[in-house]
């Protein structure tokens, strides 16, 4: 591996991101000993195709210095942080590079801009989405480059949804100032997210906020 970012997972699957080789590795059932190699992986078709430059333009299968990986149910969501979108598979892959089935923050998989393209902050684009967490039947991510926490409730299912609301930010059209420790509304926000009960925690560069 070369730089892994994130990691997740459960009984029978484990998922690391693997963000500098520009992929995400899965074992499934878990590794249970030293050194196992992975059984597929994601954003290459090949396990010796990673380490170079991410394919640009992006495709439907591609990852470029993906950040974090969460599976909800039977989906599987990547944010891919330098094509500012979040890639979304249905199931656990059973072969490599496969194509992802929609994708968040961009109007379709070749587009990897900023805020989706636009000069300002909107409801559809992110800015190096960071941090995933998937509770309450609603996704959560990091939106660091805009500095506030979109939330996408119910779980999106279809590419170019809209957050249907946003934590850090008056309102999901607003580019949020910069408060650093300053304001409990406002925050620099960093990759990690929690949930404990109805409770969520986010990063905050300085510290750790919570959020009933």
């Amino acid at each position: 591996m070369n730089h892994p970012l994130g990691i997740w997972c459960n009984s029978t699957t484990l998922v690391v991101v693997d963000s500098n080789n520009h992929r995400v590795l899965l074992w499934s059932p878990l590794p249970l000993e030293t050194g196992k190699a992975a059984d597929h992986e994601l954003g290459w078709s090949d396990f010796g195709m990673g380490g170079g430059a991410p394919i640009s333009p992006p495709t439907r299968a591609s990852l470029n210095y993906p950040s974090a990986a969460v599976v909800a149910g039977s989906s599987i969501f990547v944010a891919d942080y330098q094509n500012n979108r979040v890639m979304v598979w249905n199931g656990i892959p059973s072969t490599n590079g496969v194509d992802a089935a929609f994708v968040l923050g961009q109007g379709d998989f070749a587009s990897n801009q900023v805020n989706a393209g636009s000069l300002d902050v909107n409801a559809v684009g992110f800015s190096g989405p960071s941090s995933l967490l998937v509770a309450h039947s609603a996704l959560f991510v990091s939106d660091g480059g805009n500095n506030r926490l979109m939330v996408f409730s119910p779980t999106p299912t279809q590419t170019g949804t809209s957050a249907s609301a946003v934590l850090g930010a008056p309102d999901l059209i607003t580019m949020p100032p910069v408060l650093e420790g300053s304001a409990a509304q406002f925050f620099a926000i960093e990759p990690g997210l929690a949930v404990v009960g109805n409770e969520l925690f986010v990063v905050d560069s300085r510290r750790v906020l919570g959020s009933l």
